[in-house]
């Protein structure tokens, strides 16, 4: 199996010190994974021989949809990488009346949080590769998303839910936050209030702080104190 990836080049070769003979996991971000031993690995490419059949996993008890209010598209650079390696099961970017970017700026950054995206499936081990959708305006959002979970803001009671399984919503709001309507938009959709911290958040930390908090709390955790 040849795969012509640079960026995997390098991370089997100069980051993990792997080489021809040695054994990797093969993922295809569906739930799908085998082991494979490397033929060859340049710059440019690696060459890959699998050991056996590919192997598919069902989907996690717990599927995280998150929804972000859209910032500045380079923001949210970070925040499509790491979601992935934190669970995140879909993730919805909706330009808001407060969003400061028209549509076609995150169109235009779209092929960079998919090749993101990937990075944080290969440094995780993640079996899943989350679908990244972009909208007009939250009532477009919410038309494909969970109508349970979460709305995160400040003026909220602390986060304190126990754990939960299948399809949640998260939803984090651009800078400014939501509008009055479009909260009122995601409690009807059935979103309850909730904060993470009693401090203004960035966009970006509040969206991996609300992954965080609830996959933390689905696998029986809670933060320490």
């Amino acid at each position: 199996m040849r795969l012509a990836d640079p960026e995997l080049a390098h991370q089997l070769g100069a980051v993990l010190r792997l080489g021809p003979g040695q054994r990797v996991t093969l993922l295809d971000g569906r739930g799908g994974w085998t082991l494979a031993t490397l033929a060859a690995l340049s710059d440019c490419e690696a060459v890959a021989e699998p050991d056996g059949p590919l192997h598919r996993t069902g989907p996690p008890p717990l599927r995280p949809h998150l929804l972000v209010g859209a910032p500045d598209p380079a923001a949210l650079d970070a925040v499509v990488e790491h979601a992935v390696e934190l669970g995140a099961w879909a993730l919805a970017v909706s330009v808001t009346v407060r969003s400061q970017v028209p549509r076609v700026a995150l169109e235009r950054r779209r092929e960079r949080w998919e090749a993101l995206a990937r990075s944080g499936l290969k440094q995780s081990g993640n079996l899943f590769l989350p679908e990244l959708s972009l909208h007009d305006g939250i009532e477009a959002a919410l038309e494909a998303l969970p109508a349970r979970g979460w709305l995160f803001q400040q003026a909220a009671e602390p986060f304190a839910a126990g754990a939960h399984d299948g399809d949640v919503l998260l939803a984090v709001g651009p800078e400014g936050d939501f509008t009055d309507g479009e909260r009122e938009a995601l409690l009807r959709h059935g979103l309850r209030p909730a904060a993470l911290s009693s401090h203004t958040l960035r966009v970006e930390t509040a969206a991996l702080a609300a992954l965080a908090a609830v996959t933390l709390r689905a696998a029986g955790g809670a933060p320490p104190g």
